[in-house]
């Protein structure tokens, strides 16, 4: 999924006649909208509670979520699974299946980032964080 932003061209700028200022022209760029997650900045109270290894494992969630254009419960959704605890791993985390178990169950149970959905599955939640598009998060928003 690709979409079009907006973006200051820094190689490109202009000199104000005006004000002899030095603007950054703007170019259109293509970026692919499953590559990234938005953090929203009402998040940091929440985000900031979790430790160290926490944070880490969020990002592997992050990583791992999946992304619907749709919009619909199963875009942001993360299993954890045989698959994300390998994810896990790979990423540096050396834990136990059960460790990862526990620190997932931690991170449900002192804040509302992860919405559990069913056993061993959970979503996003769009208030905090998002991957795609804002119209999707706003899709998903009334649906949970």
């Amino acid at each position: 999924m690709a979409e079009y932003i907006t973006v200051n061209d820094d190689d490109k700028l202009k000199i104000n006649k005006d004000t002899g200022e030095l603007e950054a022209a703007q170019k259109v760029v293509k970026v692919d909208t499953s590559a990234y997650v938005m953090f929203f900045l009402q998040t940091i109270p929440e985000f900031i509670k979790l430790t160290g290894n926490q944070m880490r494992l969020l990002s592997v969630i992050w990583y791992s979520s999946t992304y619907n254009p749709d919009g619909q419960l199963d875009g942001n959704l993360f299993t954890n699974g045989p698959l994300f605890k390998q994810q896990v791993r790979a990423y540096g985390l050396e834990w136990s299946d059960s460790q990862i178990n526990n620190e997932v169950s931690r991170i449900v149970k002192s804040s509302d980032l992860l919405i559990k959905i069913a056993r061993g599955s959970y979503i996003l939640n769009p208030k905090y964080f998002f991957k795609g598009k804002l119209t999707d998060r706003t899709k998903l928003m009334l649906t949970i």
